[in-house]
């Protein structure tokens, strides 16, 4: 799919938390692909434009839905609370949780980004691995390699710098610690996961030297 400029200027012109709610109700129950699942997931999980153009390459049927929702009024707009019925009661709670989950990303990798310039932290890769999907999310956003450019030096340069470029590989990310003895990891969010993420991730952040920075001023302070 051609994702063009005007493509993109719908995307930052919608309510992506309420397109996001809307699409999540349309597909409760339906079976789709693999692909289609995970760039669902994504943009559910984290409503914003990179993880709309995703959504929109694997189904690009979904553009009109966007153009309409620039000029739809949301579903809070259109049906207040008190008139609600059960299957909105969860609408206030999902725009809570989408905001801190934007909130959440946004503070997480400002604190990366601050402790890569400041050398305190290492970045590396799935070494079985060539980063092409690292590459495909970013090209996506027009965030391109030059040619002969070392492909991990840029990713590491751009993804730990521009919040965008962060954004697009989010579930492609983890952040590995040791706190008084033990592995702690978290996902580009700055959620607690499991070992298993860290084995599906394309790109790493060690943070062991700073493992408690990091529980006290990102984890801590967005749990506030």
């Amino acid at each position: 799919m051609n994702l063009r400029n005007d493509i993109i200027d719908v995307i930052k012109s919608c309510n992506l938390i309420d397109i996001a709610y809307r699409t999540k109700k349309a597909f409760t129950g339906k079976v789709i692909s693999d692909e289609i699942a995970k760039a669902l997931d994504n943009f559910l999980i984290l409503p914003c434009p990179e993880t709309a153009l995703s959504l929109l390459q694997q189904m690009p049927e979904l553009l009109e839905v966007f153009r309409v929702s620039v000029d739809t009024p949301s579903v809070g707009e259109i049906y207040p609370k008190e008139i609600r019925g059960s299957s909105l009661e969860d609408y206030d709670e999902w725009v809570f949780l989408s905001q801190t989950n934007l909130e959440m990303i946004a503070f997480t990798h400002a604190w990366l980004k601050s402790e890569a310039i400041n050398g305190k932290l290492r970045i590396g890769f799935h070494s079985l691995r060539d980063q092409a999907e690292l590459i495909s999310r970013l090209r996506l956003i027009g965030k391109r390699k030059i040619v002969f450019q070392n492909r991990r030096a840029f990713l590491r340069r751009i993804i730990t710098s521009d919040l965008s470029a962060y954004r697009s590989v989010f579930d492609l990310t983890c952040i590995h610690g040791i706190n008084d003895g033990h592995e702690i990891f978290w996902d580009g969010l700055g959620s607690e996961v499991t070992a298993a993420h860290y084995l599906i991730s394309e790109i790493f952040y060690d943070i062991t030297p700073i493992t408690e920075h990091f529980i006290q001023n990102v984890i801590n302070a967005t749990m506030d």
